[in-house]
């Protein structure tokens, strides 16, 4: 119960916080994915990053907090019945003791003398009653009643108990190696320029994302998602350079580069939603 109690607690403090953090549209430090976000060569490229990143660490908050809302109500109707509960029973308690009041051990030990006692001056009695009576000499041992313990009461006879040993015979099963998945570097982040006939095949960026989504949300790890990072961080400056070369600005370099800027901001964002709460 008290488990309980303090983690509604901290909960409502951690919630206070994260909301006025969203109040002001800061980032709690605890939700921040980097110290600083990637240095990009272009001062347009570095603003694009700046701003999906921000808006990733926004809706990570916003999750953050309905999800805080959701373990608080659950924390909080399972800390009012444990204390309801914890109330029936002090009060079930309290209503034992008025009908049987507690008795000590010491009292207890006395009352056990007291039927011990007694139990011997019947038993007494009743040896003096045999002795007198030549008749019944025997009945300790084969009268009707049968034979009789120290305190005048029917004697049980002994069972033997007969122990069985059971045998486990559980066959032991072999664990199989399973090799672990490593995560494949795509061909086209392994090459150091740019491909030439990048231009001629549009539908290629969408496959390529296609790809690095694939990997994320199947393979990657944590060291995986900041391999990733780097690389396609590493290939946006590419594109950038490449146009600063040309000098002049591709039509499809700049969508391109909007998407691999959005999928830089989804990969951040995998690697904070699971450190929120």
């Amino acid at each position: 119960m008290h488990a309980v109690h303090a983690r509604v607690k901290y909960q409502e403090s951690v919630l206070k916080e994260y909301k006025k953090h969203a109040e002001n549209r800061t980032i709690p430090k605890r939700l921040k994915s980097m110290k600083s976000y990637p240095k990009m060569q272009s001062p347009e490229a570095q603003k694009r990053v700046n701003e999906a990143y921000h808006q990733v660490e926004c809706t990570v908050l916003d999750q953050a907090i309905q999800e805080i809302e959701k373990n608080l109500a659950a924390h909080k109707e399972q800390d009012q019945s444990l204390l309801q509960q914890r109330q029936s029973e002090r009060q079930v308690l309290e209503g034992k003791k008025e009908k049987t009041p507690r008795i000590s051990h010491h009292t207890r030990v006395k009352i056990e003398l007291v039927e011990l006692q007694k139990k011997y001056d019947k038993f007494c009695a009743k040896l003096d009653t045999f002795s007198k009576s030549s008749e019944n000499k025997d009945i300790l041992h084969t009268g009707e009643e049968g034979d009789l313990d120290v305190f005048g009461e029917p004697l049980e006879e002994d069972e033997e108990l007969e122990n069985t040993d059971d045998e486990d015979n559980d066959d032991e099963g072999e664990d199989e190696d399973k090799d672990d998945e490593t995560l494949h570097t795509p061909c086209y982040l392994k090459n150091n320029c740019l491909d030439e006939d990048i231009e001629q095949n549009p539908q290629w960026a969408g496959a390529v994302l296609d790809e690095l989504f694939a990997i994320v949300k199947e393979k990657a790890t944590t060291q995986d998602l900041c391999e990733i990072r780097r690389q396609v961080t590493k290939y946006i400056d590419e594109i950038e350079t490449c146009d600063s070369n040309v000098g002049e600005h591709s039509t499809f370099h700049q969508l391109y580069r909007d998407m691999m800027t959005a999928f830089l901001a989804y990969v951040a964002y995998l690697q904070l939603k699971y450190r929120a709460v």
